[in-house]
């Protein structure tokens, strides 16, 4: 009983509650040992373990005063009719127990307010207030219970018995206050305001309530000074407000200096070192809010808060392994809340486990409905995974202030076009044109104009988003498909190499052109582009964008120094496939297997490299089973995707299933009519015995591509001496 009382009081509540299970144990007929279980429980916020002591602990005393109490106050938090009546009558015996109970007239009083009893919640309320002694959360809680309810007249009737009873009372002046404010009556909050900070000059809850009314106010600078006042209070929780202010008000040069300042002054705050730590990041200075961390990790390895903090700047920054540290530390911890949710749902997604993202973002939601980035993250996931309808019934979920996002109607309109909600997708642009013409409605304005043919008003639009944001990757793409259905697609290539070398500071622009540029043939041009976008500063991006370009030219030694610098500086899965790719045109086996298993540590949901990596291993005779058994991984892993059902066909192919050879590029074929997979299933057609199958396929594709490096694979079997495509098999 002693240990659960001291860790009470440490507020060491886990503690507390296993030393007092440990005395209920060893004492099974002691109210007192059950009772203390129970507050212990209720301070870990376990209210169903809490119930259940206080349950026992009146079957051995049925008065127990404590227990009856807080039954009745847990019964009191509900709002169904039923279970407040049940409150009232547990509230009721503790009063004819203990009638100087004045905490139960108080939860009585509230009982009454929630059932609609306002004259009895009255008497109840004066006749507690006519008591000696007063805790203010008490008297605070019916108040609370009318103002919840939009009881807003019995709210301030109750604050003016309050405030006659305690005409000296700060908390009651701040009370009536914040009633008043409710109530919309600024002038009247403010005259209370002012009357508590005359009682106490240095009071936080009347200078917290006169900032937020300055703030709200005319002159929200005056909210400032009233900060500066709340930070010379000597409250730890205090010390950060004028900083924290400046911060929120976009002063982020003002509030770093203060709160450097305060860090020097108190070295030792961990509310403060996060803050601070925080405020580095959004002010953009990473590295310095990274070293804040390290710091305070360094001094203790279990802040889970700045572990959780280092996470989000490890996945902002492509560090995917650092994020997973953490995040591995943080589960040692048992560390459980919808941010850590949220963050380790963006570490699988750039993984390339979309399933898991799903997971953990569904569970993000269940803990906090109203964290809207998640519901956004999961409405875009399923929409991406072919499931709009579920999306949009995720976002329809979400409540009326949230659904009033910008970011949220964008969402919704994705995945309405997704669904095929043409109209309704036609509404909600519409809608949102009226309120601003933001670069996304401008694309999806596009995107359905180009469902209704209409070719002049897309590509207005487009060009539109372009003006106000030259390098956003959907407006190009969506420009690129423009070009594409006015039969016009090398007219865009043009387009893209005039829109960059015009635009030459435009990073995005660079990088996006660059790559399309490299990826079309038209070397000297993207190198010309993607130089522009590293002297821009995105070096590492386009350093190893200039890899793949030197890999295309075959410039490998080039390519691998380079790829070999960017690991250095940040390992990723990307860069990792793309040196794999050097050392498999040098047909260096052993080395294009440790990238791609890298890439795959990296990245297990990326299921091309998956397959890359059984195309590497299939290269040695005696580990063809194994290859094959990876190449299965990856079909499971995407289902139906036609580049990897090629792959997974030659390699059957190659190790003499031919029946499933066939079966695979058959799938291949349906979803990518292709010369290089016609001559493969001829090739697969012709062992499997198939003559006919065979033939028709190598005939198409001779007419398709007569050149295409696939036709020496197949040739052989089904070209006679003269080469004329006859069937015969040489």
């Amino acid at each position: 009983m002693e240990r659960g009382k001291a860790a009470m009081t440490a507020k060491e509540y886990r503690k507390a509650v296993i030393e007092f299970k440990v005395a209920s144990q060893n004492a099974p007929k002691d109210p007192e040992a059950l009772y203390q279980l129970g507050m212990a429980c209720l301070s870990s916020r376990d209210g169903r373990c809490a119930i259940d002591a206080f349950e026992r602990t009146l079957r051995l005393s049925a008065d127990h005063e404590g227990a009856l109490y807080q039954m009745g106050r847990i019964q009191a938090e509900a709002n169904q009719p039923e279970i407040l009546a049940t409150a009232a009558e547990s509230l009721d015996r503790v009063i004819a127990a203990h009638p100087a109970n004045e905490a139960a007239r108080y939860a009585r009083a509230m009982v009454d307010v929630k059932l609609g009893k306002k004259e009895e919640a009255i008497s109840a309320y004066q006749t507690a207030l006519a008591m000696p002694g007063h805790r203010i959360e008490d008297v605070r809680l019916v108040i609370g219970a009318a103002v919840n309810r939009k009881e807003l007249e019995l709210a301030k009737q109750l604050c003016t018995l309050a405030v006659s009873a305690m005409p000296r009372s700060v908390e009651m002046a701040t009370t009536s206050a914040e009633v008043e404010a409710v109530a919309g009556h600024p002038a009247a909050a403010e005259a209370e305001t002012q009357r508590a900070l005359a009682l106490n000059p240095k009071s936080r809850q009347a200078l917290e309530l006169r900032m937020r009314e300055e703030l709200t106010g005319t002159n929200p600078d005056k909210a400032e000074a009233t900060a500066k006042e709340l930070a010379a209070l000597p409250d730890p929780e205090t010390r950060s407000m004028y900083a924290d202010l400046l911060a929120a008000r976009g002063k982020q040069d003002q509030a770093l200096k203060e709160y450097a300042a305060l860090r020097t002054r108190f070295p030792a705050d961990d509310n403060l070192q996060h803050r601070y730590a925080e405020t580095l990041l959004r002010a953009g200075h990473a590295a310095e809010a990274k070293a804040e961390m390290d710091a305070g990790l360094k001094a203790n390895p279990k802040r889970s808060d700045l572990l959780l903090m280092r996470t989000r700047l490890s996945l902002d920054e492509g560090r995917t392994e650092d994020a997973g540290r953490d995040i591995a530390a943080l589960e040692e911890l048992k560390f459980r809340n919808e941010y850590f949710s949220l963050e380790k749902a963006r570490y699988h997604t750039v993984r390339g486990e979309r399933a898991q993202a799903g997971e953990l973002l569904t569970d993000a939601l269940r803990m906090n409905p109203r964290l809207l980035p998640a519901r956004l993250q999961l409405a875009r996931l399923l929409t991406e995974l072919g499931k709009p309808a579920v999306a949009l019934e995720t976002l329809d979920a979400a409540t009326e202030q949230e659904q009033a996002s910008p970011r949220f109607a964008s969402y919704r309109t994705v995945a309405m076009i997704a669904a095929g909600d043409l109209k309704g997708a036609r509404k909600s642009v519409n809608e949102s044109l009226l309120k601003d013409h933001g670069v996304d409605t401008l694309v999806q304005d596009a995107t359905l104009r180009m469902q209704e043919k209409d070719i002049a008003g897309a590509e207005k639009s487009l060009r539109e988003a372009l003006a106000k944001d030259p390098g956003y990757p959907a407006a190009l793409a969506q420009m690129g498909s423009l070009f594409r259905m006015k039969n016009q697609a090398l007219a865009y290539l043009k387009w893209l190499e005039q829109q960059a070398d015009q635009n030459p500071k435009v990073t995005g622009l660079q990088l996006y052109a660059g790559q399309l540029l490299r990826d079309t043939g038209n070397f000297a041009a993207a190198q010309r582009m993607l130089e522009r976008a590293s002297a821009n500063g995105a070096q590492q991006q386009a350093n190893v964008d200039l890899a793949a370009l030197e890999i295309r030219e075959g410039k490998l030694d080039a390519a691998k120094a380079r790829l070999e610098a960017a690991i250095k500086n940040k390992d990723g899965a990307y860069q990792r496939a793309l040196l794999a790719d050097v050392f498999v045109r040098r047909s260096d086996w052993a080395n294009a297997e440790e990238h791609l298993r890298a890439a795959v540590r990296l990245a297990p949901g990326d299921s091309t490299a998956v397959m890359n990596l059984a195309s590497v291993i299939s290269n040695n005779p005696k580990r063809l089973d194994e290859a094959m058994i990876v190449a299965e991984r990856a079909l499971s892993m995407s289902p139906g995707n036609p580049a990897l059902e090629n792959s997974a066909g030659w390699l059957y192919y190659r190790t003499r299933h031919y029946p499933n050879a066939v079966t695979h590029l058959e799938a291949a074929l349906r979803s990518n009519d292709s010369a290089a997979t016609r001559y493969r299933l001829a090739a697969a057609c012709m062992m499997a015995g198939d003559r006919e199958c065979a033939a028709t396929q190598y005939q198409t594709a001779l007419k398709q591509n007569p050149k295409d490096p696939e036709r020496d694979e197949a040739a052989p079997l089904l070209e006679g001496k003269g080469g004329t495509g006859s069937g015969k098999t040489k």
